[in-house]
């Protein structure tokens, strides 16, 4: 992680040998029963043996330690299991500075540098759009801010390759959709289905294809589009403190750190109800550019307003464990926190059942959707959506799929994958 990255540079080496009676392993799989680790099945990566587990915390850390002694098939079990988190690149570079002595076989070096080539590639195809977009809305005077991966990629990161993504997420305000979708047209994107203009509330972004290569792009209005999480001027307020970065020739605007970390935990651990390692690398550098007392007790207030205390929680108390660091010493201990709203601690309880039920997130979901008829409309989608916005679902333009389109979507919707 940052802190400990910098550290580990400025302090020099220190080669560590895994201790077999380490308490790591136990804390962490302790921790991340509240919190699960992304995979299939969830938490798969605590599967790991200790020493292995060990050695992986080492590598986040970027602390150089003796690998565990294992054949070529296990490290390469080692790496599937890293796969849905996102940080080949990031261990490589760690790798690049340790000792012989404490990196991994030479093949799974190799890879692993194979794997860093095409992410810089990827990270020089996704600037080149960011700064096309990010121009092309400024010049059409569209606010728009950039989210998640790509921005923390050029704002917290020394290097923006050692944090990639799968596709590039902006925001605007409501009113802004209609010229914000004109200028990415203008700029060659396409758009499956407009949802916002079909019903805003079955979903709270549109995907948009670039012409030839390139990422997928979403264009979010809501932060939130569900379960009564943020407040309705959370967004205004969040565009109106947003900073602007200057990164590699790429200029664009995104959340402010506090912001960013509010936005972050809920998308990580509620939206998700999972958590990769990238997304903890992520708050990681975050949270250490929230130096002031006073501005934590601003943004520890945010999260019970915004119904966000728990995943703050949560995701802070992970995000310590793995970096190895102490939180910012204005976060203060949980303990002396505010306690969260009764609404959220409902909402967690009945979010924790409506993951056995799918019902139940239905009901959880129409509790943002404004008035009785607004909910029964929503109800009303939820169970037989338009055409158009099943487009996901299909498999040819016939109407006859029309009808198997339906029955994909509920096999998903049953199995939690919507």
């Amino acid at each position: 992680m940052h802190g400990v990255s910098d550290q580990g540079h400025s302090s020099g080496f220190f080669l560590q040998t895994p201790d077999p009676v380490d308490p790591l392993p136990a804390i962490l799989r302790a921790l991340h029963k509240n919190l699960p680790l992304a995979g299939d099945p969830a938490n798969d990566l605590l599967s790991l043996s200790d020493d292995l587990l060990i050695y992986l915390v080492s590598l986040v850390r970027n602390t150089p330690s003796i690998p565990p002694r294992r054949s070529l098939d296990d490290w390469q079990a080692f790496l599937s299991l890293l796969r849905p988190h996102w940080i080949y690149p990031l261990i490589a570079c760690h790798l690049r500075s340790w000792p012989e002595e404490c990196r991994p076989p030479q093949e799974i070096r190799e890879y692993l540098e194979r794997i860093s080539l095409t992410a810089m590639a990827r990270t020089l195809l996704a600037g080149q759009q960011i700064h096309a977009v990010t121009r092309a809305m400024k010049e059409a005077g569209v606010p728009i801010i950039l989210l998640k991966g790509p921005a923390l990629a050029r704002t917290v990161y020394p290097d923006p390759t050692l944090r990639q993504s799968s596709d590039i997420d902006m925001i605007v305000l409501p009113d802004a959709i209609p010229a914000a979708e004109a200028v990415l047209e203008d700029l060659g994107y396409t758009c499956p289905v407009k949802i916002f203009h079909i019903y805003p509330y079955a979903d709270h972004h549109e995907k948009f294809f670039p012409p030839g290569k390139g990422l997928r792009l979403q264009l979010h209005w809501a932060t939130a589009n569900e379960f009564g999480l943020f407040s309705e001027d959370w967004l205004d307020a969040a565009f109106s403190r947003r900073i602007t970065v200057h990164s590699g020739g790429v200029s664009f605007d995104t959340f402010c750190p506090a912001d960013q970390l509010l936005y972050l935990v809920f998308h990580d651990a509620f939206q998700h109800r999972t958590i990769r390692l990238d997304w903890i690398g992520d708050i990681a550098r975050v949270m250490h550019q929230i130096p002031s007392r006073e501005e934590w007790e601003e943004l520890v207030r945010q999260s019970v307003e915004n119904k966000v205390r728990i995943p703050l929680e949560h995701c802070l108390a992970a995000t310590s464990v793995w970096s190895g660091t102490p939180l910012p010493e204005g976060a203060g201990e949980f303990s002396t926190w505010p306690s969260p709203s009764a609404g959220e601690v409902r909402l967690q309880k009945k979010f924790s059942h409506a993951r056995l039920f799918f019902l139940s997130r239905l009901i959880l979901a129409m509790q943002q959707r404004p008035g009785f008829f607004e909910k029964l409309r929503y109800v009303q989608v939820f169970l037989i959506p338009p055409t158009p916005l099943l487009w996901e679902y299909r498999k040819s333009s016939s109407s006859l799929d029309i009808p198997l389109a339906h029955m994909r979507r509920w096999s998903r919707i049953v199995t939690f994958r919507l």
